[in-house]
């Protein structure tokens, strides 16, 4: 397989802090984004009950999920996880699968680029990465800050689906802009 190559001088964005995610229910969110893909919840605004928000630790990075209409992200949630065997196995034989049965849960490894390409329960697509062949080291801390340490390391980047032809515009206006 191919080795993935990032180049960060060319890369704008230092730090992706979080994304916010309205879903209609926080039924699957604990199972789904601590027990299988290995955040943790935010230890001082986990549940911030009064506005409905759940708050999940990757590393540095978050997940907010507010109560509301489910918000389908056009594209991928790019995440990056110090061990794809270890989520695999656990993608596998998870209690949390019988769960997700009654959602829009899936998974499948991309042969390609050895990547996880996971749909949540309600449908947003997550592209989980391997921090080694992503980085060439094994070992990224992932601690939030007053938080525990989570599996998973962190939030790398989200990539938007655009309509045919429209990608020249949308760099057009960012070089502009920008």
């Amino acid at each position: 397989m191919e080795k993935i190559k990032t180049n960060f001088e060319s890369f704008p964005i230092a730090l992706l802090e979080h994304v916010n995610l309205c879903i209609p229910s926080h039924n699957f969110a604990e199972e789904y984004y601590v027990n299988l893909l290995g955040f943790v919840l935010d230890p001082k605004k986990g549940r911030n009950s009064p506005r409905g928000t759940l708050h999940f630790n990757a590393g540095i990075t978050q997940i907010h999920l507010t109560l509301g209409d489910p918000q389908i992200i056009p594209g991928s949630i790019v995440l990056l996880h110090p061990n794809l065997k270890i989520l695999k196995k656990r993608l596998e034989t998870s209690p949390t699968l019988e769960l997700l049965k009654e959602s829009k849960f899936s998974w499948k490894e991309r042969e390609e680029d050895g990547t996880f390409e996971i749909i949540g329960p309600y449908g947003n697509c997550f592209k989980v990465r391997e921090a080694e062949r992503s980085f060439g080291r094994k070992n990224i801390p992932g601690a939030h800050l007053h938080g525990n340490l989570s599996e998973m390391i962190g939030i790398v980047s989200i990539e938007f689906k655009c309509k045919m032809n429209q990608a020249s515009k949308i760099t057009e206006y960012y070089q502009k802009f920008f």
